[in-house]
């Protein structure tokens, strides 16, 4: 991806007192330019749709993908969930089932009230997740459940209506009355969505086919461990997939963990003791941890991280500079792959310029830059980026962020 050193910018540009407001000079400047969508709005990885266009590959994906358990640690801001929604992914390649089953499991402390999970509390929190993610697996690839005998599409079902957040028919019906997918996609994360939705009518024929099955006997629910035990069953014996990728992740969500190493410990406790034994029958935990909690985790789990693989995410300068460089790219739809070339030219590398006066975290260059394109937009009809623009942002970035200013390379006068 090479950057070209200008581009051609329409002469005929409105005055600006045709866009009084802020807003619309940034939707004009951004017409004016060439950036087809704002690659740059979306702060929360899990919430872009776009992510998979422009994710900027790290060496800490290695240690994620494997037959092993995996610490990943980051802190906020720094890639940690793009990195598993990129986990996800490269689980999702194909039509069939001989990649892992991806199984991402955002910790629900709001659910809970409290950050001091049981074991069991867990277990139904993962069941729920997975059951939630089968289906959509399911829906997404419907010959995983046509190819089954009635005795394993019995099976899928059961485990479903047990284990979902309500009664599978609300998850059907407004599949079955759109005829898409979109109503199920709607409720996931929308970085984590498997590729290529089936044709209307194979939605429709499983939706159908999966409704009909007679539903199980009423009964109370089985206890988590062994609705936990089912899913395993689904997944690895029926499906065949060889094998389930748990994906921890959100444990800085809450007040209590993120500001006590210990007790973040200690809510992952449960699962971390498991996670030997899991890993024997194919289950393997990849956890996504903030990084203020690795020492509090290495004395109280020491043995379990020596046989593991695991990574700190950081980011060089360069790594950083080619987030932007790719994020322009997808948005000009290929046009250009620089800044520079809507710049002023004393910002020939405006990416490393950015990338320096940073913090060395993926979320804060997009603060950063955003913040610069905007300043700039506010002087549309004048269209290039200047060095001004550039110093002004620097300086609204430290007085909203003054904790994480102090982190940059280079900070700018």
């Amino acid at each position: 991806m090479t950057a070209q050193a200008s581009v051609s910018l329409p002469h005929n540009l409105a005055k600006s007192e045709e866009y009084p407001q802020p807003h619309q000079r940034w939707q004009a400047w951004c017409r004016a330019v060439g950036l087809q969508s704002e690659p740059f709005e979306r702060l929360e990885a899990s919430a872009d749709p776009d992510l998979g266009h422009y994710f900027v590959g790290h060496d800490a994906f290695a240690a994620a993908w494997g037959s092993w358990l995996s610490l990943l640690f980051a802190p906020p801001g720094s890639g940690k969930t793009a990195l598993s929604a990129h986990l996800a992914r490269a689980c999702w390649i194909g039509q069939e089932t001989n990649r892992p089953f991806p199984l991402p499991y955002t910790v629900p402390f709001l659910r809970w009230g409290h950050a001091a999970p049981s074991l069991e509390d867990h277990l139904a929190a993962i069941s729920e997740a997975a059951a939630r993610h089968l289906l959509l697996a399911l829906a997404h690839r419907p010959h995983w459940f046509f190819r089954q005998d009635d005795r394993a599409r019995q099976y899928l079902r059961a485990v479903l209506a047990r284990n979902l957040p309500g009664p599978l028919a609300t998850f059907l019906a407004p599949c079955l009355e759109s005829q898409s997918l979109e109503p199920l996609r709607e409720l996931f994360p929308a970085a984590f969505l498997p590729p290529d939705p089936p044709p209307a009518h194979a939605v429709v024929d499983f939706c159908r086919a999966l409704e009909a099955l007679p539903a199980a006997p009423a009964a109370g629910r089985p206890p988590a461990l062994e609705r936990w035990r089912e899913i395993r069953t689904a997944l690895l014996d029926i499906l065949r997939l060889p094998a389930v990728y748990l994906m921890l992740d959100g444990l800085d969500a809450a007040a209590e963990t993120a500001a006590d190493a210990n007790t973040a410990v200690g809510c992952l406790a449960p699962v971390l003791t498991l996670a030997p034994d899991w890993a024997a029958q194919r289950v393997y935990a990849k956890a996504f941890l903030p990084v203020e909690i690795e020492a509090a985790l290495a004395a109280r789990f020491a043995d379990l991280i020596a046989a593991s693989q695991s990574a700190r995410l950081t980011w060089s300068p360069d790594a950083l500079a080619d987030v932007i460089r790719r994020r322009v790219f997808f948005a000009t739809r290929g046009d250009f792959g620089s800044l520079a070339a809507i710049a002023t030219p004393d910002l020939s590398d405006l990416e490393t310029r950015l990338a320096y006066a940073s913090p060395p975290m993926p979320r804060e260059i997009l603060v950063l830059t955003r913040q610069t394109l905007f300043l700039a937009a506010q002087r549309y009809p004048a269209v290039q980026i200047t060095r001004d623009d550039l110093k002004r942002a620097w300086r609204d970035y430290a007085r909203s962020r003054p904790d994480l200013a102090g982190l940059a390379q280079q900070p700018l006068a």
